[in-house]
């Protein structure tokens, strides 16, 4: 009986060791699949983010630029303002007039254009505006 009882004690503890090493196989492969998944995923992510900035800054190079004179339609009567910084127009800043005719500070607006490629009033996609194709 207790060689029966010391045979049970030995195929238990071995059952158990190699349900624990697989287990921990089994494991440690699901994790490696994981983050080799999330690597895949990141890189490519930063990739796209990279693509689509620079040709934000290619289409930025397309969009107009002018300088504020005393006489502009920004400064004469109610006056516009800038919608990103809520800023009135003053003489010799630089406003960038986007392809939907709306116009910002270029100091606020060339930073938001680099983010979202966006104009911030209409929504109007710049990239597309200009033929910028960028493969997802």
């Amino acid at each position: 009986m207790i060689h029966n009882l010391h045979l049970f004690f030995r195929t238990s503890v071995l059952f158990v060791s190699i349900s624990f090493i697989v287990l921990m196989v089994i494991s440690l492969a699901w994790l490696v699949f994981y983050y080799i998944q999330r690597f895949r995923y990141i890189h490519a992510k930063d990739q796209l983010s990279r693509r689509l900035c620079n040709a934000a800054k290619k289409a930025l190079s397309k969009i107009p630029t002018k300088h504020i004179k005393m006489d502009d339609k920004e400064i004469v009567g109610d006056g516009d303002c800038c919608a990103v910084c809520i800023e009135p127009y003053r003489p010799s800043e630089v406003v960038r007039i986007l392809p939907c005719r709306h116009e910002f500070h270029k100091s606020c607006v060339d930073p938001w254009l680099l983010e979202h490629r966006t104009c911030p009033m209409c929504k109007m996609d710049i990239l597309k505006h200009y033929g910028f194709l960028v493969s997802t």
